[in-house]
């Protein structure tokens, strides 16, 4: 049983390991999943690993959520797609690293040419 600051109890129905929830490779932070409410049910988004195909997996989850409520809006992407947004900013920054490191060799490449004494 948790207690929330509030004061509402809550009942404890499982324990996860090593969940990476907000942040690609953040493991060590607290973190508990509560029922979704309405207001966080237009963001909810459901992860599924299936041995079968994408096509055919994406299409049995558009009819099941169809079958439930015909006017709820319905995004299937594969999972690498969506990790792909997350290390985007990562690739940005290695990107420039490299850039700038380049540029730094380059530099130091000509001072030490125009340095030495035999240009």
């Amino acid at each position: 049983m948790l207690r929330e600051n509030g004061g509402a109890e809550r009942v404890v129905i499982g324990v996860v390991k090593d969940a990476q929830v907000s942040h690609l490779g953040e493991t060590d932070r607290v973190y508990a999943y509560l029922p979704a409410g309405p207001k966080e049910q237009a963001r909810m988004i459901l992860l599924v690993h299936s041995a079968g195909g994408y096509e055919s997996v994406a299409k049995g989850i558009r009819e099941a959520t169809h079958a439930l409520d015909a006017e709820l809006v319905m995004d299937v992407t594969k999972l690498e797609d969506n990790l792909e947004i997350r290390r985007t900013p990562s690739r940005i920054v290695a990107a420039l690293s490299g850039v700038l490191g380049a540029l730094a060799l380059l530099l130091a490449s000509i001072g030490v040419y125009a340095w030495s004494p035999t240009a």
